[in-house]
């Protein structure tokens, strides 16, 4: 028994919890160059591991007395998938794990392994969790208790009970109209791209489309739209200063949408800024690409930008349908250090916005802490910046008829069965 993409499976789940590895890029490295293996079951294992990590966790404490070793983890946990949500016959699933402890050069823990799994197939999962909301929230979302207990105190029951992440596949949007065009496509709820499998973008001409969130989009749009809102001419030529911009979406949507922007699109590496430049260029489109550290004043940068895009770097909390590895990197106390370095960078970008221009602020999570908090610490330390009313622009009323609401002044998106990502946009006016 070969078990070649057991093997392949192992190696990406123990490279997420051993390494810290981020899900996405390891699983596009597995399967980029071997056309041996099989790409949807390898997929479909690996993330239903990590989708299910509070549960799978939660069922090794009830079942074992001490916690296993980090080495037969990912085999139990493989099982535990292949039991609970496989087609695959409760005597094979174990089988096949015990075998690939084996092939691992794991022979002295096949007996555990054997015992734990067969214990699995005859457990049930309490209907209420010991820990009560919180952890009945855990459960559903697959996220830690504490996270579980800052959305209860944060959000409504019926903001919660909507909640989902919820992998639809990959988020398009056509850059070209061709023969692309012909492959049926499912739109998204407010038209402005499509999610699509990875067999039916093989159909697609690669040259036609681009990858691109839908709450991206959105934030871009929205960006655009509080511009106006502050009497920019969004049609006449206007500067643009993206702090954090790697690896360029939001900038090269924007000159798509606005072509007379002048943009200059930063990151703090030279790598995420090659980034950028390599795909202004496969887009077409003409932006300044700079290395900048966004936390160190630029003098020659004072006032002198129409809109200054300030996406921080975040706890990700709000992408956990696509990268269900997050929630293994993330701790309560790490949101103290993300918190004190999105405060230093929007201060500092505050200064760069002109008399009448624009500071927009947006992050992909969906906790307080990272987003009004933070931004309500900038309007309170620079009173000369005003918020502009998000909720009284013509996306929030589209967001809406999607089942998201705004709350306040600023557009808090929530992931949902719709495809949208957690996502926080907030701006402001400089008043002088």
């Amino acid at each position: 028994m070969t078990l070649t993409n057991e093997r392949c499976i192992y190696r990406l789940l123990s490279a997420v919890y051993r390494d810290g590895a981020f899900s996405n890029i390891e699983l596009d490295k597995a399967l980029r160059d071997d056309e041996t293996l099989d790409r949807a079951y390898i997929t479909r294992i690996f993330y239903g591991v990590l989708e299910n990590e509070m549960r799978y966790e939660f069922a090794l404490h009830e079942l074992v007395v001490k916690p296993p070793k980090p080495a037969v983890k990912p085999i139990l946990k493989m099982g535990m998938y292949l039991l609970e949500q496989s087609n695959t016959p409760d005597y094979a699933a174990v089988h096949k794990c015990v075998e690939l402890t084996k092939v691992l050069g794991k022979g002295g823990l096949a007996g555990f392994v054997n015992a734990v799994l067969r214990r699995f197939a005859d457990f049930s999962f309490p209907q209420a969790h010991p820990q009560g909301e919180a952890g009945n929230l855990s459960f559903r979302l697959n996220i830690p208790i504490w996270l579980a207990q800052k959305l209860l105190k944060q959000y409504t029951e019926q903001a919660l009970s909507s909640m989902r992440y919820t992998d639809l596949g990959t988020h398009i949007r056509f850059t070209h109209i061709a023969s692309s065009k012909s492959v049926k496509l499912q739109a998204d709820c407010l038209g402005l791209g499509y999610y699509v499998s990875h067999d039916t973008m093989k159909l697609l001409n690669p040259h036609d489309f681009t990858p691109q969130s839908l709450s991206s989009m959105v934030a871009v749009h929205t960006y655009l739209e509080a511009l106006r809102a502050a009497t920019i001419d969004t049609n006449a030529s206007f500067s643009v200063l993206d702090l954090c911009a790697a690896p360029g979406g939001k900038s090269i949507y924007l000159k798509t949408l606005a072509p007379n922007a002048n943009i200059t699109a930063c990151d703090i590496h030279a790598h995420r800024t090659d980034l950028i430049r390599a795909y202004a260029k496969r887009m077409g489109v003409d932006i300044q690409v700079v290395i900048n550290d966004a936390c160190i004043h630029r003098e020659s940068w004072i006032q002198k930008f129409d809109l200054v895009i300030c996406d921080v770097p975040c706890s990700g909390i709000g992408v956990l349908s696509t990268r269900p590895d997050i929630i293994l990197n993330r701790t309560e106390s790490s949101l103290l250090a993300l918190q004190e370095l999105q405060k230093n960078i929007v201060i500092r970008a505050a200064q760069y916005v002109r008399p009448g221009g624009v500071l927009c602020y947006s992050t992909c999570t969906i906790l307080n802490e990272e987003n009004q908090n933070v931004f309500s610490g900038l309007l309170r330390e620079a009173p000369h910046m005003q918020q502009i009313d998000l909720s009284a622009l013509p996306i929030s009323a589209k967001l809406s008829t999607c089942g998201q609401v705004t709350r306040g002044k600023d557009i808090a998106l929530l992931p949902d069965q719709n495809g949208f990502d957690g996502f926080y946009i907030a701006a402001a006016r400089r008043t002088l």
